[in-house]
């Protein structure tokens, strides 16, 4: 049997990596982006499954990290950072 969770909002979110050790993951508008994604995919949660699927990036980072053929999939917050699938 598996036990669900219902998340409402990126404050939720954010509670749920939390309670993994991983609350800091992302910034609050990391999740807020998050939880819209989720929410629209209309998946279970798997914290450590978006933890190793999903990065959110400061823009110096991206600059040096991200090509520049792979920048357009990533989405700008509005902090300014830039998240995004990995490959």
């Amino acid at each position: 049997m598996a036990i669900t969770r219902t998340v409402d909002n990126g404050d939720e979110l954010q509670q749920a990596f939390h309670e993994y050790g991983r609350g800091d993951q992302f910034s609050n508008d990391g999740f807020d982006w998050l939880f819209d994604i989720l929410d629209e995919m209309e998946t279970e949660l798997d914290v450590i499954g978006v933890c190793c699927d999903v990065t959110e990036y400061d823009p110096d980072e991206f600059n040096k990290q991200i090509p520049d053929d792979r920048q357009e999939e990533f989405t700008e917050l509005i902090n300014g950072n830039y998240i995004g699938w990995n490959i």
